[in-house]
């Protein structure tokens, strides 16, 4: 049995932002030999999705379809391989797959401030680019505040595009007098970017006394 042909043997999707799905891409599998091509499995690597219109045996010089998609899980480069089990010669046979993962990730400096109650603390967030260029904006919040204190920040959105990006963070207290006021004490505070699908965190210590 001739190998079927694959065209193309090559994919390459570009950049996708982590857990989102690309549009499909097509492989044309055509039936080389005189005889009916019998295709056992088609199958793709993780990072990877497919659907074809394939039938179990494919007629001399018959064809069909198999779209693929890139819906990676990690940031950075991501290879892949689909693969078709048949009874062609050479089997089984492959097409190259590529890729690349966008995402962020948050981090903030100090990891600690110390305030008396009514006073402010300042820390800075800082949103950097994992795999390549993102060009989203990611939104900041944050929660785990004490009683009657705020928090802003500057920008409250930002894109890191092709390198890092900050924003300061200003947790604003309230004098503590009785019952009123920001308690003292120890507190832990999550920073949260949220993109589209992606949201990522970290957390910072207050210290009130």
């Amino acid at each position: 049995m001739a190998a079927p042909t694959l065209s193309p043997a090559i994919l390459s999707f570009g950049n996708q932002i982590v857990g989102t799905l690309s549009g499909n891409q097509t492989v044309k599998l055509t039936a080389s030999s005189p005889g009916p091509l019998a295709i056992s499995s088609v199958s793709v690597s993780a990072g990877f999705t497919e659907t074809n219109n394939c039938p179990a045996s494919l007629n001399p010089g018959g064809s069909c379809n198999i779209n693929i998609a890139f819906q990676p899980g990690v940031a950075g480069a991501v290879t892949g391989t689909l693969t078709i089990a048949d009874n062609g010669l050479g089997s089984p046979h492959t097409a190259s797959l590529s890729g690349t993962g966008l995402d962020f990730s948050v981090s903030a400096t100090p990891s600690s401030v110390a305030i008396s109650s009514g006073a402010k603390a300042n820390y800075t967030v800082t949103v950097s680019e994992l795999g390549g260029s993102f060009s989203h904006n990611v939104s900041l919040s944050c929660s785990g505040l004490p009683a009657q204190s705020t928090c802003s920040f500057s920008p409250s959105g930002v894109t890191p595009g092709s390198s890092s990006v900050n924003s300061a963070l200003t947790i604003k207290t309230t004098h503590s007098n009785g019952s009123s006021g920001t308690p003292p004490g120890t507190y832990t505070i999550t920073i949260t970017g949220n993109s589209g699908p992606l949201v990522h965190s970290a957390t910072i210590t207050l210290v009130v006394n």
